[in-house]
This record gives structure tokens, C-alpha cells and sequence, in this order.
């Protein structure tokens, strides 16, 4: 069975797409991986890795141009299954549908929700495009073979559409090695998007008074928003690290001894009763760090059971400030939290568990 996995946006070496589904898959299918880069096309963890050798510079390239490039390294794999990984490569799913392949589509975000949180897009049109993609999804979904999602929220949208839905999250993949780093000063740590979403601005308030501490922040971030922290009282405490690779930021989380994950309220998020499709949380519990977290329900239900860390309301720096001393101050305590983090993960909330799920489901395509 050939199958191709096709994006349009993610990094070809995604968590997700790459390093969970497509070498999982790899060890029973000839997989392919269609993806839009200027990369060179290579075999990885025998993956044949396509690239379009085109980024989108704008939106509309990314919805409009690339999707055409990705059709033409998917008419040439000529799979049996496919799997799409974006909202605007729907169209693309229903073509290949249509062309009697089996299609899966993976829902890695509540799209609907995350028209809401466009701000390029006019609040205005927000509205009208967003109308516009649920009279698609209703369209297409049905028609597909499976639809995937990365949280439970997310199904319960989409299962209407579709009744072959289902939940593989996004949990991290087991690693066997936790070595950690002695340091002078505390550590606390963020690897990921680097923008108001995730309230850094707050952090760095936070810090502004605590002695011999220091923030390292990993990932993406651009010039104007960099600017906007810099007169914040604690950015001198702050160490702007840019895009880590993969092994990178495991050495960032073994010098680390506080992970930071306080996502905003956000639409995406299911508001504030929070996804488990917040996968920032589960690495740091991973690599056994106590987490201070925003205070979303599904979250702070798992955290009553098996304390891995404290939560906190987002936008409040006096109980980000009140959580960070406490660990501090309690490192007993914040080791313990650390040791409950990695056990839930060992136990319930890895890749290696999901893996299973993922071979039944493509095992059930094989059959149709």
C-alpha cells in the first residue's frame, strides 16, 4: 500500500505529520511525504520526502498556488491512501476522493474557530469566510474515508459530518534519557510560537523581581513583536534563543527548571476549558520539568489527580509571579510535580499508545 501524506504549510520534519504518523506508518507502507518548501526531495526514516521547492510568500500563494503544485507530486506518487493536513487543501481531498483514492483528513485545529483568530483577515470578512469553509466542510467531509482529530472538541464538530471521526492526539513521542544540566541561576523555559498567544509579556513582568532567574525562549518571533517586550521591567532576564532543531530543545528542557506554557483563551483552545491539543504541556511533563500552565479545565482536572504542575490565570503576573517562587522555593515539591508529569506520560499520554490507534485505522482502509 503506497500512502502520501500532503501539506501545505507545516515544516516537512513536523511532530506530528513526520516524526509520529508518517514513521509509524513507514514501518508496515511505502510512505511519501508531499510538502511545500525550497528543500531538496530526500528518503528520511524511509520517508520519500516530495517538496513543491516553492514557499508561499503570502496567503493567497499558500491557498491558492501551492495547492496546485501539491496536486501534481500527488498525481505523481500515485498513492492508495492520502491524508491532508490543512483546511485549504480540502478542495485537493474531494479531487482525489473523487478519483476513487482513499482520503483521510486531519484536522489538526478547530478551523472554524481559528477564522475568529485571524487578525489579516478584516473582522468584517471573518465572518463570511468562515461561512463560507463550514459549507465546504459539510460538502466534502462526508465523503471522505476518515477524518482524524488532533482533540476531542474537535470531533464532536466534525462527527456530524462525518461518523468514521476520530481522536489520535498529538501526544510527545517517548524518550528514554531525562539528563539534567546544573546551572547558577533558575531556568524557566518556552519552545514554540513566539507571539501574544502564548502572554511572554506577562512572563517577563513576572521575572522583573525575582532574583537569579532567567528566561529562555525558544522559536520563531518577529522584529516588531521582539520590540514590543523590550521595555518590559525584566527583559533583561529574558534570552531570546530563535528556531532550535529538535535535539536542540531537548538540551534547553534538561537546563531548564520550569516549563512555561500559559496560552491565551483562546477560541482554538475551546476558550477556557482548553484542548489537549496543547501539546507545549505534555513535553515539558516529559522531560520531567513542573509546569506552570494556563488554568484550562481539562488540564486543571488532570493536574487534581496527579499534581505535575500549577495553574494559573494567563494574564494575572501576580500569580505567574506567586507560581515561579513557589517552585523555587519548594524544590522538593517542584520535583515531585516533575516525577508526576513524566509517570501520566509513560502511562497514558504518548505517541507509543496512539500508534496503535493509527494502525487499526489504516488496517480498516486496507479493507475497503
Amino acid at each position: 500500500m503506497k500512502v502520501c501524506h500532503v501539506t501545505s504549510s507545516h515544516n516537512r520534519y513536523d511532530g506530528r505529520i513526520f516524526l509520529k504518523q508518517l514513521t509509524s506508518l513507514a514501518k508496515k507502507y511505502d510512505c511519501y511525504l508531499a510538502c511545500s518548501d525550497e528543500g531538496k526531495d530526500e528518503i528520511v526514516n524511509n520517508v520519500k520526502i516530495f517538496s513543491t521547492h516553492k514557499k508561499a510568500k503570502n496567503h493567497f500563494e499558500r491557498f491558492f498556488i501551492i495547492p496546485k503544485y501539491l496536486k501534481k507530486i500527488c498525481l505523481k506518487v500515485d498513492a492508495d491512501i492520502y491524508c491532508f493536513h490543512e483546511a485549504e487543501l480540502l478542495n485537493l481531498a474531494y479531487f482525489f476522493k473523487k478519483c476513487g483514492k482513499k482520503v483521510i483528513f486531519d484536522s489538526h485545529e478547530d478551523y472554524e474557530m481559528l477564522f475568529l483568530e485571524r487578525e489579516w483577515i478584516p473582522s468584517f470578512f471573518r465572518k463570511i469566510l468562515l461561512k463560507i469553509y463550514i459549507q465546504k466542510e459539510k460538502k466534502i467531509l462526508p465523503k471522505l474515508d476518515y477524518i482524524i482529530c488532533a482533540a476531542g472538541q474537535i470531533r464532536d464538530k466534525l462527527i456530524p459530518y462525518n461518523k468514521k471521526t476520530l481522536v489520535i492526539e498529538n501526544f510527545p513521542i517517548l524518550n528514554s534519557n531525562i539528563k539534567k544540566v546544573k546551572h547558577d541561576k533558575k531556568v524557566i523555559c518556552f519552545a514554540g510560537g513566539i507571539d501574544k498567544t502564548w502572554n511572554h509579556d506577562k512572563v517577563i513582568e513576572a521575572i522583573s523581581s525575582i532574583k537569579n532567574i532567567r528566561y529562555d525562549i525558544a522559536g520563531n518571533y518577529s522584529l516588531s513583536y521582539y520590540e514590543s517586550l523590550k521595555n518590559i521591567n525584566g527583559f533583561k532576564k529574558t534570552n531570546f534563543l530563535g528556531k532550535l532543531k529538535f535535539e536542540e530543545v531537548i538540551k534547553l528542557y534538561q537546563k531548564s527548571d520550569i516549563g512555561i506554557a500559559l496560552c491565551s483563551y483562546r477560541p482554538n483552545m475551546n476558550f477556557k476549558k482548553g484542548s489537549l491539543g496543547n501539546t507545549k504541556i505534555f513535553e515539558y511533563m516529559m522531560n520531567e520539568l513542573p509546569v506552570i500552565f494556563t488554568d484550562f479545565e481539562v488540564f486543571t482536572k488532570i493536574n487534581a489527580k496527579k499534581q505535575f504542575g500549577i495553574s494559573v490565570n494567563p494574564y494575572d503576573i501576580n500569580e505567574i509571579r506567586n507560581a515561579i517562587i513557589y517552585l523555587i522555593k519548594n524544590p522538593k515539591e517542584a520535583l515531585k510535580m516533575a516525577k508526576n508529569g513524566r509517570e501520566l506520560i509513560e502511562k497514558k499520554y504518548n505517541w507509543n499508545i496512539l500508534e496503535k490507534k493509527l494502525y487499526n485505522l489504516y488496517s480498516d482502509l486496507e479493507k475497503i
